[in-house]
């Protein structure tokens, strides 16, 4: 399972992933973000995990910018 979390309101979203690979975070985090109105899918910030391997994959599908924490400083 995989959590998408809007930070102004707080709206979460599950996403349904086979295992925590690239692979399924592309397909579970596309799948989830297309289903969401345009207005609330402008930018991704994700930490450093190596399941957002194919992040670019992600972009392309859902035209979402990804950006990554700095990896000492999550929030």
């Amino acid at each position: 399972m995989g959590t998408l979390v809007e930070l102004t309101t707080g709206y979460l979203i599950l996403a349904k992933m086979a295992d925590a690979t690239a692979t399924s975070a592309v397909s579970g985090f596309s799948a989830a973000l297309n289903r969401m109105p345009d207005k609330m899918k402008k930018t991704m910030i994700y930490d450093q995990g190596r399941e957002m391997a194919h992040h670019a994959e992600i972009t392309q599908k859902t035209g979402v910018a990804i950006y990554f924490a700095d990896p000492h400083s999550p929030w």
